[in-house]
């Protein structure tokens, strides 16, 4: 920031109107209740807080996690397919191998439960995999620094939002792993790679 005499100002820059005035509470607890009281005294003002501004870069991002979570849906049901179609045709492949065992005294439940223990064994190796390469992609994230806002899609969202006013800045990207929610979608993917071996299974 430059702090500078009003007159010298307006001499300096050859302007007679504001193109903003910022005004600073001493609690932000009171940005609201500041908002309200300049929109109401001073019509057709727009005013813009802090709120407003993180509500939008959370729509921005909001909308960034709605892609990578379609690419995530469709990445899940290819796996599915894939896990079925390998499946049906290793049993179309081993029909000699399963009527051996089951001459040796193999139940139908115990062919069953074998092809479910190898769909199984493909989630567990595939969600380990999986989770180790998503670890390893962000610590990459975090050789990038931070991401700059500027003339992208972002800014513009931002400037269409805030009448055309341009604004820059930079977001540290820090990846944040959250231990639970990893164990959960591994979970996830086990049981979807069960579910996906039972068809075959029960052909075989």
């Amino acid at each position: 920031s430059i702090v500078i005499n009003l007159e010298t100002a307006k001499n300096l820059l050859n302007k007679r109107t504001y193109s903003g005035v910022f005004v600073v509470t001493y609690d932000q607890t009171l940005n609201d209740a500041v908002s309200k009281l300049i929109s109401n005294k001073y019509e057709g003002l727009r005013v813009i807080t802090p709120s407003v501004i993180t509500s939008t870069i959370n729509q921005v991002f909001g909308g960034i996690n709605l892609f990578l979570s379609a690419i995530a849906i469709v990445s899940l049901l290819v796996a599915v397919i894939g896990i079925v179609t390998t499946l049906y045709t290793s049993v179309m492949e081993r029909t000699r191998e399963i009527g051996i065992l089951k001459s040796i005294g193999f139940k139908n439940s115990d062919i069953l439960l074998l092809f479910l223990y190898e769909a199984m064994i493909f989630g567990v190796v595939g969600s380990f995999l999986g989770t180790l390469l998503g670890f390893l992609l962000g610590y990459v994230l975090l050789s990038f620094g931070t991401i700059g806002f500027g003339t992208n899609s972002a800014s513009s969202t931002m400037q269409a939002r805030f009448g055309g006013a341009a604004y820059a800045m930079a977001v540290n990207i820090t990846p944040y792993y959250d231990i639970s929610t990893v164990a959960l979608f591994n979970l996830i993917a086990v049981l979807f790679s069960i579910i996906a071996g039972i068809y075959p299974a029960y052909k075989a």
